[in-house]
């Protein structure tokens, strides 16, 4: 059985920080066919959606709001073990997980995690999936974390 695998990259490449890889590496990557860079959007809805997993093996991001976003589009996720990004990774009751981990800095812990997800029948995929999505809806809820937010308030303004 042979499986179509396509990496696509999405995103600036001419940003100004010092650990971000050079425009120069992805146009070569690109011209030996390891990945496909689509440049910058300002709607990275339609190739989420295109998507099987979503993949940010972020060195220090904090909670990532492109995982989020993938993840409440009902995508799986695979994601460092750096701080914010680790907490997005969950077991769940039905046997399966909603992404998969990777060492901060590590080629081949993330080469792993993506074996890992290739691995998977679609019906698993699709349970990950399912999974991200359940997760964001019950943890970051921006309706609920705005009502947490002003009852926070209240409290504070009514306390003095």
């Amino acid at each position: 059985m042979s499986l179509k695998i396509r990496f696509k990259l999405l995103g600036s490449s001419d940003c100004n920080n010092p650990s971000a890889i050079s425009k120069e590496q992805i146009l070569a990557w690109e011209k030996q066919g390891i990945i496909e860079y689509l440049g910058e959007t300002k709607d990275v809805r339609p190739f989420v959606e295109s998507s099987s997993c979503v993949v940010l093996p972020s060195y220090r991001e904090g909670v990532s709001v492109s995982l989020l976003e993938a993840m409440s589009m009902g995508k799986a996720i695979i994601t460092s073990k750096a701080s914010g990004c680790k907490h997005l990774v969950r077991e769940f009751d039905n046997g399966y997980s909603n992404g998969f981990l990777c060492e901060v800095r590590d080629v081949k812990s993330l080469a792993g995690a993506f074996k890992a997800f290739i691995a998977l029948d679609s019906t698993a995929k699709e349970l990950m999936g399912q999974n991200a999505r359940d997760f964001v809806c019950e943890n970051y809820d921006m309706k609920r974390i705005i009502a947490t937010y002003h009852k926070a308030c209240a409290s504070s303004l009514s306390s003095k």
